[in-house]
């Protein structure tokens, strides 16, 4: 995989928690501690976000695959009888042909940037639940942003579930179909 795309993968990762976590902050202890102004006169906020996001990416990454690891497992099995037949497969592919491996990376890419949004997405639509719960509910239509989050929130949660699962199935249904196309048997 291009050394870039890893990075703007667990970049877009990363920055979606950070999203959840500035939210949980500001849900916790209010908003009033911020001046906009004094952000903008931060020079390096920039390097700071990139940075941030890219640890945060690499840490939760971990977390939202352990997260999925049993559902994971139940898609894989639809294709290979246990895990020894699928790394052989998947090993005899990524020395056999640059192009399946780099198709495979490609999609094993986007299964991780859909379970990261998926998770990411579902603490989004739930902080901000919160957050509007806790800090506008004086207002006078505060249900309206209510229903707004809540839509938002369970249709991208729905959208990413799906692109995961749809992508998984996929990868798993290439590599038997890329592995079927060469000469070595694997039972």
């Amino acid at each position: 995989m291009n050394m870039a795309n890893l990075f703007v993968e667990i970049f877009i990762s990363g920055f979606q928690t950070m999203i959840w976590l500035i939210l949980l902050v500001l849900t916790i202890f209010g908003t009033s501690f911020l001046k906009l102004g004094t952000l903008q006169k931060i020079p390096s906020i920039s390097i700071l976000v990139i940075a941030l996001s890219y640890t945060f990416g690499v840490l939760f990454d971990r977390v939202w695959d352990a997260s999925l690891k049993k559902e994971d497992r139940k898609i894989r099995g639809k294709y290979f009888k246990n895990n020894d037949v699928f790394h052989k497969k998947r090993c005899i592919l990524f020395s056999k042909s640059k192009t399946n491996a780099e198709y495979l990376d490609y999609l094993r890419s986007r299964i991780r940037i859909a379970r990261a949004s998926l998770f990411n997405f579902f603490l989004i639509f739930f902080i901000s639940l919160i957050f509007v719960f806790t800090h506008f509910s004086n207002m006078k239509y505060y249900y309206i942003y209510i229903i707004f989050i809540g839509f938002c929130g369970i249709s991208f949660i729905s959208l990413a579930y799906y692109a995961w699962k749809k992508i998984s199935n996929t990868y798993y249904i290439q590599i038997q179909h890329f592995f079927n196309n060469i000469d070595e048997n694997i039972t």
